[in-house]
């Protein structure tokens, strides 16, 4: 992980450098939570995703440590909270641990990876997300605070 984050400048917005904006975090530190999307929030949501995070996020399944899993959950956290797109409620995946799990849940607020087998319920906000999580077409999909939900391809391209 380290290796990732380490690959940012200080304050640098991830996504900003794909859409040749520049990075204001004073802006985004007062910004109030809303359900309205504006203009610049719906573009900032179609803008291709950065391979880096993308590929980070499908290798859920891959990681058994725990110190790491925090810091991974850390780490995209922290990219999506700069990225204008607006209030992430979490990553929904299709899950490659067998068939006793299908799916899998990156819930940002509490910063945990929670795997779902097929008769578990997923919390509120989420359901639209999970028939697009159990195909293999999407690497994951982004659920937001404002009830958009965004399948993300392998390439980074929002669907």
């Amino acid at each position: 992980m380290s290796q990732i984050s380490g690959q940012h400048a200080q304050g640098q917005e991830p996504f900003a450098a794909l859409r040749g904006l520049a990075a204001n975090p004073a802006a985004s530190a007062n910004a109030l939570p809303t359900q309205q999307v504006t203009a610049q929030v719906a573009r900032a949501r179609r803008t291709r995703r950065p391979l880096e995070l993308v590929n980070a996020i499908r290798q859920m399944d891959t990681q058994t440590d725990p110190a790491a899993i925090t810091q991974w959950l850390a780490w995209i956290n922290e990219q999506y909270q700069v990225s204008d797109c607006g209030l992430l409620l979490g990553l929904f995946s299709h899950c490659y641990l067998g068939e006793r799990y299908i799916d899998h849940l990156l819930d940002m607020s509490q910063n945990i990876l929670v795997h779902y087998n097929p008769e578990s319920t997923v919390p509120p906000g989420f359901e639209p997300a999970r028939p697009l999580a159990r195909s293999t077409a999407y690497a994951y999909i982004e659920v937001y605070t404002d009830g958009t939900v965004i399948p993300i391809y392998k390439d980074g391209k929002a669907g």
